[in-house]
């Protein structure tokens, strides 16, 4: 925060009547939204690891499956031969294959040959390996009743290979490594169900509450293989404690910090905001007339308007204190129309020569006001018998936009005789088609040049490099904060049109401007 702004914003100490609510929402939103945001990324990092999960268990068992394919094709010319030799191709090749327990040769809806018993004659599931895409999972057959089986088919026309794999083999795949998280993982072949202990279940292996987390896979070689893993509430809850209490215990402290900043601020601004309202519906903002000379003949040609508050407590406020804040608040625009109200009240009760001319500070953002071109003409036509001139000073610290809206403006205030000055020239953003475009009349040379004359420092340079541009544009130059003889007789004769500082005089309210101008 600048240090003026912050010097007053102390002139008002805090209300008594503290926006705790505020504090509180953000003491208590702040933690809230955070831990929202927490728990969802420690949701969305589970289910990433349940997604690769289930991607590792579809690609193991089709590992499996796949070289038990590949032995059901091996065994397929063992077709065209009989059964007595053709078992001991099928018990050599079934000792070979990974995972795979049997192989058997069928024909039409009836088996004839088996690497565990030989020629024999047994019936198989025909209709429900077709239905699941030639894969099935059985809770036990004729041979080993109590020990489920994965039965894979490979047909040829109606002939084929049957190839039995145990299912530990398969649910060995379910089991997670030490680094995945707690979950419940099943393979859905058909409408049966693997769990990682090797049964085969005719519905969902059950969690021990809420399913958090789901996600599912399918295989591309074997469509009627599915896996699932699932997490749980708890499970999610606790991984969430376990890896998040550190953050959390960051966002409790950050909420009560936020909260307290909140309140300090919030209740500073109030203060200063509402006092600077309370100021602007009083009319405690009183212009004070700082006189500009000719610098050839020392004549009073006009003034620059500088406001001032009249505090009742504490005594008159600068401008350079309060007006930050005023800009801040969105209160410059009104504040500056109530000084405009004032200075023709003020001047009316003057007699001023003809083109006397009287400048008012405006901020960038009141030329987007549609109010000001009504006050410059109302101002205009107040003095319209006495030709004196409204001079609008922009400082050139703030950007003004350049744009179609004000240009439009400038134009039309000059239909009513308002002139423009750039303030604090050459310590801001113009640039030349800056002055170009917004039709400049006088340049005011901040006082920081001024100070300059006299000595070898590079402000001299850019003073004289600021006079030489006037000169070329056809500008009139207005030199502030003159305050020796030696800066009056250099800006004199080096063609500097007008001065002001306290050289000649101080800012004074209307009553001392009366008796200076009689003076004169």
């Amino acid at each position: 925060m600048p240090a003026k702004l912050q010097a007053f914003r102390a002139l008002f100490p805090p209300s008594r009547r503290l926006p705790l609510l505020a504090a509180l929402v953000v003491a208590l939103l702040c933690p809230a939204i955070g831990t929202a945001v927490a728990y969802y990324q420690a949701s969305t990092w589970l289910r990433q690891q349940a997604d690769h999960r289930v991607t590792e268990i579809i690609q193991a068992t089709d590992d499996i499956l796949l070289h038990a394919q590949a032995a059901g094709r091996r065994s397929l010319p063992l077709l065209d031969q009989p059964c007595l030799v053709a078992r001991e191709q099928l018990v050599m090749s079934a000792a070979l294959t990974p995972y795979v327990r049997s192989l058997a040769l069928y024909r039409g809806p009836q088996g004839y040959c088996s690497s565990l018993s030989g020629p024999a004659r047994f019936s198989y599931p025909r209709e429900r390996l077709r239905r699941n895409g030639n894969l099935l999972l059985m809770p036990g057959n004729s041979l080993t009743p109590q020990q489920p089986l994965l039965l894979l088919r490979i047909e040829q026309g109606d002939r084929g290979v049957l190839v039995g794999l145990l299912n530990h083999f398969v649910a060995e795949t379910l089991i997670p490594t030490q680094t995945d998280p707690e979950s419940v993982s099943f393979l859905t072949v058909g409408s049966r169900y693997l769990n990682r202990e090797g049964q085969a279940l005719d519905s969902a292996p059950a969690t021990p509450s809420v399913v958090a987390i789901e996600t599912s896979a399918t295989s591309k070689h074997f469509p009627a293989l599915h896996a699932t893993v699932q997490v749980d509430q708890p499970t999610l809850n606790r991984f969430f404690w376990q890896h998040y209490s550190l953050l959390l215990g960051l966002l409790l402290a950050g909420g009560l910090a936020g909260g307290l900043l909140t309140h300090r601020l919030l209740t500073r601004r109030d203060s200063a905001e509402r006092e600077l309202r309370r100021a602007l519906t009083q009319g405690e903002f009183e212009p004070f007339y700082q006189p500009v000379l000719q610098a050839d003949d020392g004549s009073c040609r006009g003034v620059e308007v500088l406001i001032r508050w009249r505090h009742p407590d504490k005594g008159l406020i600068r401008p350079d204190l309060f007006i930050p804040l005023a800009e801040e608040a969105g209160l410059i625009v009104p504040i500056t129309r109530q000084l405009m109200q004032r200075i023709r009240a003020d001047l009316q009760t003057l007699s001023l020569p003809d083109g006397f001319k009287v400048g008012v500070n405006l901020a960038p953002v009141h030329l987007h006001e549609a109010t000001l071109i009504d006050d410059c003409r109302l101002f205009q036509q107040t003095f319209a018998a006495r030709d004196i001139r409204l001079v609008l000073e922009l400082t050139e610290r703030g950007v003004v936009d350049n744009d179609p809206e004000v240009q439009a403006t400038m134009a039309e205030l000059r239909t009513h005789g308002v002139q423009l000055a750039i303030d604090d020239f050459g310590t801001g953003h113009s640039s030349l088609a800056y002055l170009h475009k917004l039709n400049v009349d006088y340049l005011k040379i901040d006082q920081g040049f001024v100070r300059t004359i006299g000595s070898d420092s590079l402000g001299v340079t850019v003073l004289e490099t600021i006079i030489e541009l006037a000169h070329r544009l056809h500008l009139e130059m207005v030199a502030e904060g003159v305050e020796t003889e030696q800066q009056r007789r250099y800006l004199q004769q080096n063609g500097v049109q007008f001065l002001q500082g306290f050289l000649f005089a101080r800012p004074m309210p209307i009553d001392e401007l009366r008796c200076y101008l009689a003076s004169k």
